[in-house]
């Protein structure tokens, strides 16, 4: 156990987590350039490349319940290796097919297993010990895989201005593959796997039914959930919005995205240090106002047309919050887990996925050439984080209450 313990004090083992972590950031955000060329390649709308978005989340969400109690009975590092080596195969699919509806199967089957990095990346934190170790190793985490959205789109539109669409998911080919390597060489099993039969199924209905009786797991996954949904609208017609209203075309939109990328940096860096000052719950109401503040200009703004500066500083807001708010709001809810932190993380993520694939479906539908779409939902899912979190902070007022 001390040399695993020592394996997981390395820089490595964090970036690689952070990798995991990160599969679907950058399988996502890398192929938002491409979405309006392959609407155009297949004879469809622009806007039907958010289709693609929806699909690859409907199938994240449900693959998520899939790994989380594989990896609580076989030990994490099986299962991860098998999801990993299933996402590079299904991306070599994406690249050489030529059917639109190919493509949109092959994507959700590998939202399927891109379920797996994030999932155990999520449970090995949570191995380590809980509190306030593992808050700082899901913020540092946060921090190191937000540079997916702010790295993927400009690689996207790097290589659409030399190759076709297909690239991006050559791209994701070679990612995946160096993640198994660094999987190999720096990630130890921080759950062996188990012999007992304490993870059978039984067993984990009961272990479900005490994570949903758990306040804390409730409202984490409510506020990350919605604040998500938020974002996923941002992923499937963002570069539509750029593209219609404001005239800028798909191999620049990565550059625009990375300039609101920067600031979801900014707040899981500032959650790393708040954390640690200020302690968990109070970053996570400062991540809740700023979401709030970002949703209530949406809502201001999506009434007319504001300049592409407005809406991008509003957009840069919301992704603030949701750096600070996501990975606080994980800690929040994974912390009654435990043991059974394979399952409450694929809870988390199912949920997270499955809204967020309704959200981006929601948006493409919506989409009419201008930003009300957007402004619209991603004001909605700002204000509802607001009511959610005042919520919570008035039912732990009210627990503490009798005691005092």
């Amino acid at each position: 156990m001390a040399l695993k313990l020592k394996r997981t004090e390395g820089v490595a083992f964090v970036v690689t987590l952070a990798g995991l972590a990160a599969v679907t950031a950058t399988a996502v955000d890398i192929f938002l350039p491409a979405q309006p060329m392959i609407g155009s390649t297949f004879g469809l709308p622009s806007g039907a490349g958010g289709v693609l978005i929806a699909a690859y989340f409907l199938g994240y969400g449900p693959g998520m319940m899939l790994w989380g109690p594989l990896a609580d009975r076989y030990g994490r590092l099986p299962p991860l290796y098998i999801s990993l080596i299933a996402f590079v195969v299904l991306a070599v699919v994406c690249a050489t097919t030529d059917s639109f509806e190919v493509l949109v199967a092959a994507r959700g089957l590998q939202g399927v297993a891109g379920g797996g990095g994030p999932v155990i990346a999520r449970a090995i934190a949570r191995d380590m010990g809980g509190g306030a170790r593992t808050v700082r190793l899901l913020t540092t985490m946060t921090a190191i895989f937000s540079a997916a959205p702010l790295l993927s789109p400009i690689v996207g539109s790097g290589l659409l201005m030399v190759f076709e669409w297909p690239s991006v998911f050559w791209a994701l080919v070679v990612f995946g593959a160096l993640l198994i390597l660094a999987t190999v060489l720096f990630i130890p099993e921080t759950r062996p796997r188990t012999t007992d039969g304490a993870q059978t199924s039984p067993s984990v209905l009961n272990s479900l039914g005490i994570l949903l009786r758990a306040r804390d797991f409730n409202v984490g996954m409510f506020l990350t959930t919605t604040v998500f949904a938020g974002y996923a609208v941002l992923l499937s017609i963002g570069a539509s919005v750029a593209e219609k209203p404001y005239g800028i075309p798909p191999q620049l939109f990565g550059f625009l995205f990375a300039v609101a990328a920067v600031a979801s940096v900014t707040g899981s860096v500032s959650a790393r240090f708040m954390a640690t000052r200020l302690g968990l719950e109070r970053v996570i109401s400062t991540g809740t106002a700023i979401v709030g503040v970002a949703g209530a200009g949406f809502l201001i703004i999506g009434a007319g047309t504001p300049s592409l500066p407005v809406l991008w500083v509003v957009v840069a807001c919301y992704l603030l919050g949701f750096g600070m708010l996501f990975p606080t709001g994980t800690a929040k809810s994974l912390e009654p887990a435990g043991r059974m932190a394979g399952l409450g993380a694929s809870v988390l993520g199912a949920v997270q996925m499955l809204t967020g694939a309704a959200a981006a479906a929601l948006g493409a539908v919506m989409f009419d050439s201008t930003n009300f779409a957007l402004s619209t939902l991603m004001g909605a899912a700002g204000l509802l984080c607001l009511v959610i979190r005042a919520i919570d902070v008035a039912a732990q007022r009210n627990t503490k209450t009798p005691s005092t």
